[in-house]
């Protein structure tokens, strides 16, 4: 894995006192980013970066509170019994509730494909950070490859961030 220390040492990016600013900074931060398995992928294709893929979604948590509100078995509709237990559980459910809909979005757009939502479970095992768990179809898109999450939420949105690095050889 490169390090930013790394990383200045062989000039290759901030922290050489350069300070990185549009087209060729987010070059640099997407090749670093594939660093992150030890691969470099410079092939920037439509459909990702070399074997990786990204997936990004944002979601204003009132919106998701007010359609539970509105609509009570739309909860049994969009997460599985393990998702509505841990967000009742919680002090605040609507913000749990809305990273998990911004995470099972997010993976989507991450795998390409549209997912039936009780195929994917947001699930923390054991006080570890948040991981997908694909079930039936969904599972077998993932042929091989692995995905990566990351969930934010805080004030008025909840932010979901998927990775997902394609199997060498599909």
């Amino acid at each position: 894995m490169t390090s930013r220390r790394t990383a200045a040492k062989a000039g290759e990016g901030p922290g050489n006192g350069e300070k990185r600013t549009g087209e060729a900074g987010s070059v640099w931060l997407r090749l670093n980013l594939l660093t992150l398995w030890g691969r470099k992928a410079w092939d920037m294709s439509a459909e990702g970066i070399g074997n990786f893929r990204i997936g990004v979604d944002i979601v204003q948590i009132s919106r998701i509170e007010e359609a539970l509100a509105r609509r009570p078995r739309l909860r049994k509709r969009l997460f599985t019994a393990a998702e509505r237990g841990y967000c009742e559980s919680r002090r605040r459910p609507a913000q749990h509730y809305a990273v998990r809909f911004a995470a099972k979005e997010a993976i989507a757009k991450a795998l390409g494909r549209s997912l039936r939502w009780q195929e994917v479970e947001i699930a923390r095992l054991d006080r570890n950070p948040p991981q997908a768990i694909l079930h039936g179809l969904a599972g077998n898109f993932l042929a091989g490859g692995r995905l990566v999450i990351s969930l934010a939420h805080g004030g008025e949105y909840a932010l979901a961030c998927a990775l997902f690095e394609r199997a060498e050889n599909p």
